[in-house]
């Protein structure tokens, strides 16, 4: 009886522990910081791939001028491990000169493999400049 709480307690304390150095728990969000994303490889992968994909589609509809765009400012980044794993981001994405930024909420899956596909997007331009 004895050993047996101690086994609980022991397993208890390992996921306690666990939990406090941050690392991701299957299937739910970890929040991450703005270095936390541009040091990881996935994350700066996910977060670029959807502002290219959000960028493209302002340009294409004629929201904002044709120029290269980018994530700069980041201010909401989660990670979900699951069979993959899910980035979600709340970005800036913007042209070099800084003129024209777009404020995005998109969610990026990366599966086993490393490919990324963009699985919901919003986004409005807050700031152009004159065409």
């Amino acid at each position: 009886m004895r050993s047996s709480i101690f086994l609980i307690c022991l397993a208890l304390f390992g996921c306690l522990f666990t939990l406090s150095l941050g690392a991701p728990i299957a299937g739910g969000f970890k929040r991450l910081t703005s270095a936390q994303v541009r040091a990881d490889k996935n994350a700066l992968g996910a977060l670029n791939y959807g502002a290219k994909i959000i960028a493209s589609d302002a340009i294409k509809n004629h929201r904002v001028p044709d120029f290269k765009y980018k994530a700069t400012d980041i201010y909401v980044a989660k990670v979900q491990v699951v069979a993959g794993r899910n980035y979600v981001f709340n970005a800036d994405i913007s042209n070099a000169s800084g003129s024209t930024i777009i404020n995005a909420d998109y969610e990026v899956y990366q599966n086993l493999n490393g490919k990324y596909s963009l699985v919901s997007q919003t986004y409005q331009v807050v700031q152009k400049q004159a065409c």
